[in-house]
């Protein structure tokens, strides 16, 4: 099923074990997850103030300087 989350509609996956996560259908980061612990305790954590940055390529690239070198192991 679904749900809205913080204005994001999650899809809410269930592991075998009972456990569930709220996953935003926006940026597929979880919102929200619920599980048991080792006590038996039913426990939900909500994750707020998520910041999603753009990466752009020149953020990645390595520097025009760098020397690269290919060793075949001989």
């Amino acid at each position: 099923g679904g749900e809205e989350i913080d204005h994001q509609y999650c899809l809410i996956l269930e592991a075998p074990n009972g456990d569930l996560v709220w996953v935003s259908t926006k940026y597929g980061f979880p919102l929200q997850t619920e599980y048991t612990d080792s006590l038996g305790d039913r426990l939900t954590t909500k994750y707020k103030n998520i910041s999603i940055n753009t990466v752009t390529d020149e953020d990645v690239l390595p520097p025009a300087d760098l020397e690269v070198y290919d060793y075949d192991g001989n």
